[in-house]
């Protein structure tokens, strides 16, 4: 009994500092990996507007026809300055011999303006949904924010610290009483 409560206060103190650590890690992945909030239902289904996506850096000439890619679109000022969207063709450039990519998002009918391949940022990798609607709140309301992870932070806290308490006065006997502890 004395062992699962150890590892029930381990993982009350623990839990917090693991999904905190893992929500930075997305939003700022390690090595070349780029993380990029989602605005917008071009991709639908695929992809929402809040969901976040990871980019990998690609070489322009190792992206195929069905690859979603993340470009630059500075020609036109009305759209945002990054589009993910599908390939849908590549062909050659006669001038100078490089790859000229069209691409369109899934739930669009108008096909974007061609890009070269050093307009591509990168190659979707992964999605993970609503994480860049919970950053967007985060960055619109902080004070609120900082306020619900410090009480969730402290709740964890109190509940790790009154289980090591109860382990060391030895008066959580059985399950029953560690249950009954907490509701």
């Amino acid at each position: 009994m004395r062992k699962l409560l150890a590892a029930l206060a381990t993982i009350l103190f623990l839990l917090p500092l693991i999904a905190a650590a893992g929500y930075l890690i997305l939003l700022n992945p390690p090595g070349p990996w780029e993380s990029f909030q989602v605005r917008g239902v071009s991709m639908l289904p695929y992809i929402r507007d809040g969901d976040l996506i990871i980019n990998r850096p690609v070489d322009p000439q190792d992206v195929r026809i069905g690859d979603i890619i993340t470009f630059e679109h500075a020609l036109d000022s009305a759209l945002p300055p990054l589009i993910t969207h599908r390939v849908l063709r590549i062909y050659m450039d006669m001038r100078d011999g490089s790859r000229v990519f069209v691409a369109q998002g899934d739930n669009t009918d108008i096909e974007d303006r061609p890009v070269t391949g050093d307009a591509i940022v990168g190659r979707l990798v992964f999605v993970v949904p609503r994480v860049g609607a919970v950053q967007q709140w985060i960055n619109g309301n902080l004070l609120a924010a900082a306020v619900c992870i410090s009480a969730v932070f402290l709740l964890f806290w109190g509940g790790a610290v009154a289980l090591v308490a109860k382990l060391r006065a030895g008066t959580c006997k059985d399950e029953a009483d560690m249950i009954e502890y907490y509701i």
